[in-house]
């Protein structure tokens, strides 16, 4: 059972390692100033809903490995991880 707790703390430690930076949002913006399609408005929104799902994977991971180090209860949701 340990070693399958440290699979998953290492697995998860390398996931973060591998997570892309989140999308600059200003810098979007700053484009959508010269170019004011559809497209880019679709764009500045995907961009943003991105960011949110980058956040929290990254959450859930730091939390996930804070629960294997006993600082943080182990709650249903970072069980099912």
């Amino acid at each position: 059972m340990a070693e399958l707790i440290l699979q998953v703390a290492k697995a998860a430690s390398e996931m973060l390692k591998l997570m892309p930076h989140q999308i600059d949002i200003e810098a979007v913006k700053k484009y959508m100033l010269i170019d004011t399609s559809p497209l880019s408005v679709v764009l500045l929104q995907e961009a943003e809903r991105y960011n949110v799902l980058l956040l929290n994977i990254t959450i859930a991971l730091n939390d996930l490995l804070k629960s294997i180090e006993g600082l943080v209860v182990m709650t249903v949701e970072l069980d099912e991880l």
